[in-house]
């Protein structure tokens, strides 16, 4: 039996090399890769609403528009320079449809810290898109011709991505940023600050000394661009 076996394969060899030629063999295979693309737990969101202070201001029995401060805590330093940064608000799109969306704003009145939460009547709170930022992706287009927005009761459009635009992560200023650090501009007195985000206090409205005013925006992002 063991000579049998040896005489066979070397038959099986001979064939192979006949006539010098060599005889080919090809093989092919497949196989499959996959991922599954499960939902973000929170898709459409904000990720940072705007910090906005008009620190100490002189009350005057005319009307008045202040600028908003640049904050202390709002900076960041590249390459050894120090700027702090204009109000912004940041977006996150990961719902993978790239339809779009719309970005609203309204707020309440100015009330005073008192016991009776005392109006400051009239006020008004402007905001100018004046700047998108790109993070991952392009960002919704800021108009050339930017607006102010006065805010109200209720809700208006701040900034829309169209189509396509506002995907992933971007950013959303209110005026430029600053490398001056004088307490007028850093500070809570004077009115030298950013003059894209404002606070117009009528003339004639009451004001009480010392007490501070405060607001509260309500931000609403939809999926209807």
């Amino acid at each position: 039996m063991k000579q049998t076996k040896y005489i066979l394969l070397s038959a099986a060899v001979l064939l192979s090399t006949v006539s010098g030629m060599t005889v080919a063999s090809a093989a092919e295979a497949k196989s499959d890769a996959s991922v599954t693309l499960i939902k973000d737990a929170d898709p459409l969101r904000i990720e940072k609403t705007p910090v906005i202070q008009f620190g100490k201001q002189t009350i005057s029995g005319s009307t008045k528009t202040y600028k908003a401060r640049y904050i202390d805590s709002e900076k960041e330093t590249i390459n050894g320079v120090t700027e702090y940064l204009a109000p912004s608000v940041h977006i996150v799109d990961n719902r993978g449809t790239n339809e779009g969306w719309k970005l609203d704003a309204s707020i309440t009145s100015f009330k005073a810290n008192d016991l009776v939460k005392t109006e400051l009547a009239g006020a008004v709170l402007a905001l100018t898109p004046t700047r998108s930022v790109k993070i991952e992706n392009e960002p919704a287009v800021i108009p050339t011709t930017q607006e102010a927005v006065e805010l109200g009761s209720s809700a208006k459009t701040i900034v829309t991505a169209t189509t396509g635009f506002g995907v992933g992560k971007s950013n959303y200023f209110f005026g430029k940023n600053s490398a001056d650090t004088t307490p007028e501009v850093v500070g809570e007195t004077g009115n030298i600050g950013n003059d894209k985000v404002t606070l117009t206090v009528p003339g004639d409205s009451a004001k009480i000394q010392d007490a501070t005013y405060v607001a509260e925006l309500t931000w609403t992002l939809s999926n209807t661009p």
